[in-house]
């Protein structure tokens, strides 16, 4: 899309991940470019992440993959994250992140 409009192909190795255009856009829910996270609800539960850092983006879309985890798992994620939620631990040797 980026070469169509510009007529520059972007090298995504070049691209900077602290680009201050990154998180307002993921905030607002814009991910109609990405095919996994184009759909109406992962956009709401993208702007439900609110992600503050790429840092929190991994571990809240690995929540989303099919697998293991429970259905819950990615609203769980981001409602601990923005204080939502209080964050529990099964056993009181597992560190605080």
């Amino acid at each position: 899309m980026i070469e169509v409009g510009t007529g520059q192909r972007p090298n995504i190795d070049d691209l900077p991940v602290d680009d201050p255009g990154h998180l307002p856009a993921l905030q607002r829910g814009d991910t109609l470019v990405s095919s996994s996270s184009k759909g109406a609800n992962m956009r709401a539960l993208v702007r439900s992440l609110a992600p503050t850092t790429l840092v929190t983006w991994p571990p809240w879309w690995r929540c989303t993959a099919p697998g293991p985890w429970r259905p819950t798992c990615n609203n769980d994620y981001a409602d601990r994250k923005n204080g939502r939620q209080p964050i529990t631990y099964l056993h009181p040797d597992l560190p605080r992140c």
